[in-house]
């Protein structure tokens, strides 16, 4: 995995925090894990999006707070939005 995040990060590549793995599927945590994206951050990867893969609108918006309190938790207080198509941080608690 290590050298899967070290190409990810060296290649400008970010990581998708998927949260229908609380809910929906039976991993009952974040798709990847939190060790997954400590180890991302940890390499110095700062591209993070996050998402629910809702596809019925009962989904949309699943397990977001979770996954930001997670993210915080390791020390991230920015996610990333894309607008045209080019990254923009946005911060997860405002104030």
């Amino acid at each position: 995995i290590e050298d899967i995040l070290k190409l990810m990060k060296s290649s400008n590549i970010g990581i998708e925090i998927n949260t229908s793995g609380l809910t929906r599927f039976p991993a009952k945590d974040f798709i990847p894990d939190k060790q997954v994206v400590q180890a991302y951050v940890h390499l110095g990867g700062d591209i993070i999006t996050v998402g629910s893969d809702g596809h019925k609108l009962s989904d949309s918006f699943s397990g977001i707070v979770e996954a930001y309190k997670m993210l915080e938790s390791i020390g991230v207080h920015e996610v990333t939005v894309f607008e045209k198509r080019q990254p923009v941080k946005v911060r997860i608690r405002q104030g």
